[in-house]
């Protein structure tokens, strides 16, 4: 016998999420960073034991009434078809009472790991079918989530160098060069970022860059300040950047090797050694020609010692890494790839931590494309030996036919045109 309701109890919410492996998007404090939607956390039980948590957010919509969705899906047995259709049942009721004309539900689980159907999650289409949810017919039209993602499968036995082995050759050079070439990184966790305001203003200023490259909305510092703090026990924020003294002191070392080699090719008479002489010069002239073209390009940036390249914000949950935000400089960002080593010291903590999936985060699928611009953010996820997931995609169950197919209308107007306007204001504004 089931019991469904209203869940009161946070912790047990959290606790039954992270036991089920569940997505940091179905715990209450992403209702608490997601401010403009009112969250209602519900739950099924079965001799008084959690067997179901769903967290619910609601929106306002004009004329329609509200909507309703639920990030990721329920957290629960899905092969448990009863409880998944009486669950739904009670969701129907509660949605005619709260005036709710449609949810949308995304569920975690795979359809596809690299173009292989997983049956778990035809099985699962199926009973959604069964329960009255429509399938999304375009999977590329998506409202909430891209459906695909580039996900690192890790185990016990892994170790960071090789899986490094794995990933294509510009990212092995990248990662094994970097810190020869002065990258460095820094961790935080929200507790340390309020003694150490500095680092959030660095990546606050990383991502400005990112999203003007990008031409993407910017969020306001209020949203990461509050990711950050709602998801304090299993956020970190990383930051990679580039010791200019780090780097000119191993310059400073090929140089007084130059210098031996040529007192060392006055005496040597041996062709072979003369020639691995010769070899060596060549490439350590080229790697201060690299010094000195890199340097030259911080040091018409900035006079500091210090040059803060990457940043990125991770959830460790579970048994899951999820990269949720991360950026890089246009300074120095071909030259030194500093989202490279960023990603490299992510997935160096998964290992270090135990997690058994890295995930680096959702693109769309136009991005698979090779001529949308964005292809080359695709192509860098999937150089680290990642596998590509694709999820089920979005549901929706509806309960007032007219009001849905009205906004259903209405919204890819308002998403089509919101950079548009996003643009607008901001012209607007710089002539102001």
């Amino acid at each position: 016998m089931y019991t469904f309701g209203l869940e009161e109890d946070m912790q047990a919410f959290i606790s039954f999420v992270e036991a089920r492996n569940g997505s940091f998007m179905q715990l209450p404090m992403w209702a608490a960073v997601k401010s403009n939607w009112t969250p209602l956390l519900f739950s099924g039980r079965r001799d008084g034991a959690l067997v179901l948590t769903c967290l619910v957010l609601t929106r306002k919509i004009p004329v329609s009434g509200t909507l309703w969705y639920i990030p990721n899906g329920f957290v629960c047995d899905y092969a448990d078809e009863r409880l998944v259709e009486q669950f739904t049942s009670f969701l129907k009721g509660e949605m005619r009472s709260r005036g709710a004309f449609a949810c949308v539900i995304d569920p975690d689980i795979p359809l596809r790991i690299d173009g292989a159907v997983q049956p778990a999650a035809e099985k699962t289409a199926a009973l959604l079918a069964r329960c009255g949810f429509q399938p999304n017919p375009d999977r590329n039209n998506y409202t909430y989530q891209p459906s695909l993602t580039a996900m690192l499968e890790l185990s016990e036995t892994d170790a960071a160098e090789t899986l490094l082995k794995q990933c294509d050759k510009g990212v092995r050079y990248s990662v094994r060069v970097g810190p020869e070439r002065g990258l460095r990184s820094e961790a935080f966790s929200y507790a340390e970022l309020r003694e150490n305001e500095w680092a959030f203003e660095k990546f606050l200023d990383v991502m400005g860059d990112t999203t003007e490259r990008l031409e993407v909305v910017r969020r306001p510092r209020e949203y990461y300040l509050s990711f950050m703090e709602q998801f304090a026990p299993w956020a970190v924020l990383d930051l990679i950047y580039y010791d200019k003294r780090a780097d000119s002191a191993a310059a400073e070392k090929k140089r007084t090797r130059l210098a031996e080699l040529e007192e060392l090719r006055r005496t040597e008479t041996r062709a072979n050694v003369l020639k691995k002489y010769a070899h060596e010069k060549q490439t350590l002239e080229e790697q201060l020609e690299s010094f000195r073209q890199r340097s030259e390009e911080a040091r018409a940036y900035t006079d500091a010692d210090r040059l803060y390249l990457a940043a990125g914000i991770t959830i460790c949950f579970g048994e899951m890494t999820s990269c949720v935000f991360g950026g890089t400089k246009n300074v120095l960002r071909n030259t030194l790839r500093a989202s490279h080593y960023l990603n490299y010291v992510r997935i160096c903590r998964s290992i270090k931590e135990g997690r058994r999936l890295h995930d680096m985060g959702r693109v769309p699928h136009s991005y698979m494309s090779p001529d949308a611009p964005e292809h080359g953010l695709f192509l860098f996820k999937m150089s680290f030996h990642a596998h590509l997931y694709e999820f089920m995609g979005e549901y929706t169950l509806v309960s007032r036919r007219a009001a849905y197919q009205f906004y259903h209308k209405l919204m890819p107007l308002v998403r089509n045109n919101r950079m548009k306007v996003t643009r607008f204001f901001k012209k607007l504004l710089g002539r102001a």
